[in-house]
């Protein structure tokens, strides 16, 4: 069973801010499928933790084998 609406966002919020993660200072590395779920996920947890910090690492808009760079 897929988790509903936010309860991915909530689950990950939880992970990263447990007192194991806290005491470790280890990062939470999330990838998603596509932009709009790494912008839902980013806002989502920094809304659930608003103590964590969270950084949405931008695409590079090509594929792997184009011929050219990625706009700057």
């Amino acid at each position: 069973m897929l988790p509903q609406g936010s309860a991915d966002s909530f689950f990950l919020a939880r992970a990263a801010s447990s007192s194991a993660a806290a005491a470790q200072n280890a990062p939470l590395f999330i990838v998603t499928s596509n932009a709009q779920d790494a912008e839902r996920l980013t806002s989502e947890i920094a809304w659930f933790a608003p103590k964590l910090r969270v950084h949405r690492l931008p695409d590079w808009e090509t594929l792997p084998y184009d011929h050219f760079s990625p706009h700057p």
